[in-house]
């Protein structure tokens, strides 16, 4: 196994800096966001809709964090990625298929994005450790 260097040591420490402080933002603004709005009017939508900043921020981490990967690691992410979508979209049929027969699956679009982020992690886990071999 070899060594990072100090450029990907200081990619990781940015990616792990901005993901780290962008969910740390987005669990404040989806708990403590202080306003309370009437369901169904513009400002709910808006309000609703804030916390989305947070997300974006996180999309910009991994799209850098992907960039700054070199030849032999951004193929192994995008293999990791393309897994967790497919294993995603399984897991929202599934929870689909289940509200149609039974109804509503509280939290199912949170357990579509809990599945899809595991299994990008164990995804990127079991091939860095096949690689290393």
């Amino acid at each position: 196994m070899t060594e990072l260097t100090r450029s990907e040591r200081a990619h990781a420490r940015r990616y792990t800096l901005h993901m780290a402080a962008a969910s740390v933002l987005f669990l404040v603004l989806m708990l403590f966001l202080p306003f309370e709005a009437e369901p169904g009017t513009p400002l709910a939508l808006v309000i609703a809709l804030v916390p989305l900043v947070a997300v974006a921020w996180m999309v910009y981490a991994v799209v850098q964090f992907v960039r700054s990967l070199d030849e032999f690691m951004r193929p192994r992410a995008m293999t990791a990625s393309a897994i967790a979508f497919l294993v995603s979209m399984v897991a929202a049929v599934v929870f689909g298929m289940l509200d149609a027969e039974i109804g509503p699956v509280p939290l199912a679009v949170w357990g579509v994005f809990v599945i899809g982020m595991m299994t990008w992690g164990i995804a990127m886990l079991v091939m860095n450790l096949r690689g290393n071999q």
